[in-house]
């Protein structure tokens, strides 16, 4: 039977360390935990979460493993199959097509309003996050530099409840990028193109053209993922 991984480097002791150092609740520290494991693929889709193991590695008792549980499973990541108990779900191309088009749909809205909304300086914080992924030298860090960067570019819209469903989105769509995405110079440029678009394109509050640039690094990015789920 497939086993809970730890991530890449990180032993049962230092993962109790981590638990224990936390400043969340203990029940988001161990949905923090799962679901940076199933993100990062270290369980893998259709791998049993037994709630023993996990409440071991971290040092927890079962009570906040269980919530956390719940949590992932209302956030899409796991599923409770009869008979069997909590499981990974597996990546799915109808639910990724799915996913892109939440994407389309939110993200350009978010976009025009921070557009509209924005006042000098208030883009220069995603200047900051556009260089520091320039400098990412791994997919991991890279990808979770590129939504850094997606985020500064929304928050002046000030449409907070739009900014939770985007939120939430990406943590589910995340996975998705993590297991397609390379990174080849090829790749490295088209996407430093498709971004500087969009950012210059909002500093001249240009809506319709950041929108359109946007979209297309959606798309982009999208494609990549298609390639793999083929």
């Amino acid at each position: 039977m497939t086993q809970i991984q730890r991530p890449v480097g990180v032993s049962d002791a230092s993962a109790k360390d981590v638990y224990r150092s936390r400043t969340r609740s203990a029940s988001d520290a161990c949905a923090d935990y799962l679901r940076s494991q199933i993100v990062s693929g270290e369980i893998e889709d259709g791998a049993p979460i037994v709630i023993d193991r996990v409440a071991d590695s971290l040092g927890a008792s079962h009570t906040p493993v269980r919530e956390a549980i719940r949590r992932l499973e209302a956030e899409g990541l796991v599923k409770y199959v009869p008979n069997r108990g909590a499981r990974v779900r597996g990546l799915s191309r109808p639910e990724f097509e799915e996913l892109v088009e939440l994407r389309v749909a939110t993200e350009p809205l978010a976009l025009g309003r921070a557009i509209k909304n924005a006042v000098p300086g208030d883009f220069m914080s995603a200047d900051f996050e556009f260089q520091e992924w320039q400098k990412g030298v791994g997919s991991q860090e890279m990808l979770a530099q590129q939504w850094a960067f997606f985020k500064s570019m929304y928050e002046p819209s000030g449409l907070v409840r739009t900014l939770e469903v985007i939120d939430a989105n990406w943590r589910l769509i995340e996975r998705y990028h993590k297991f397609a995405w390379t990174t080849s110079e090829e790749v490295r440029e088209t996407d430093y193109r498709l971004k500087l678009a969009i950012l210059k394109s909002s500093r001249a509050r240009d809506q319709d053209a950041a929108k359109a640039a946007l979209v297309d690094a959606i798309e982009w990015g999208a494609s990549l993922v298609r390639k793999k789920l083929s």
